[in-house]
């Protein structure tokens, strides 16, 4: 699929880098029509769109066009009872502190990958005891974090 662009305010398609405009784009304008069934049914160049073994393609008989059912609803999207996360992973001073993870399990690794600390918290706010330098902190269930602790 190619996304049609508006440039300098005239209807324009650029496909592959290269610009077409004006009559070279008439077949990418599709004028959406109700048929006699109340469903709707695109149009262009004076063809209809039909569909052919899964394929799009142009016809003129308009009782053989694809029909397409238009709806309108008033909330198309729902968005409600997000959850987010609110784990947090701080560095200090030989430790790693994990808030917002309790009962979950964390893996601290080193940069070479070797595990330095493997347990499972127990409380909103705990410290962990990680040498000094780049840390890796997996949260099950969260994207791991790099660490830098001092």
């Amino acid at each position: 699929f190619v996304d049609a662009e508006r440039l300098s305010g005239e209807d324009t398609l650029v496909i592959a880098d290269e610009k077409y405009t004006g009559k070279d784009i008439e077949d990418f304008k599709f004028k959406v029509t109700e048929n006699e069934d109340g469903d709707y049914v695109l149009k262009a160049n004076g063809n209809y769109v039909y569909v052919i073994n899964g394929n799009l393609v142009y016809g003129t008989d308009a009782k053989e066009a694809e029909a397409f059912v238009i709806e309108v609803t008033s909330a198309p999207t729902a968005n409600e009872g997000i959850a987010t996360s609110e784990v947090k992973v701080i560095a200090g001073e030989g430790n790693v502190t994990i808030a917002g993870a309790a009962g979950k399990k964390v893996v601290i690794s080193n940069i070479l990958g070797q595990v330095v600390a493997n347990t499972v918290v127990s409380s909103d706010n705990a410290t962990i005891a990680a040498p000094a330098g780049v840390v890796v902190v997996a949260v099950e269930g969260e994207a791991a974090v790099k660490a830098i602790v001092k």
